[in-house]
């Protein structure tokens, strides 16, 4: 969840998904955010990255289908119905370990997937 009224919640609803991938793979702090904000190049990157992941969970929870989990299992080199899609959005193992945020940005970056849901 990200708290209101801070520059996480800015960036989410002021971007889109692919703005935020950019803005994450950049990893270059934007100087006029940090300094209209208040914020260190730290505070921006984790920001962005909150924003970032709760765009792809809304996402994965709009898109929880099999033409999805199977591009995610292609990705991941892994038999198909290895990974799976939680009830939050999350990319889940079997046992129940989810992929960090930067895990799934490289997912979004490689397949593009959420041009071509």
């Amino acid at each position: 969840m990200i708290e209101a009224n801070t520059f996480a919640e800015a960036c989410y609803n002021q971007n889109s998904l692919d703005e935020l991938l950019e803005a994450y793979f950049d990893a270059e702090a934007d100087q006029s955010d940090c300094e209209s904000w208040g914020i260190d190049e730290q505070k921006w990157m984790d920001s962005i990255e909150k924003a970032m992941g709760e765009k792809m969970r809304e996402f994965f929870c709009e898109n929880n289908n099999s033409k999805i989990h199977s591009m995610i299992n292609s990705w991941a080199k892994k038999p198909e119905g290895y990974l799976s899609i939680d009830e939050e959005g999350d990319i889940v193992s079997p046992s129940g370990a989810a992929m960090t945020i930067g895990q799934t940005a490289g997912f979004f970056k490689k397949t593009e997937a959420h041009k071509k849901a």
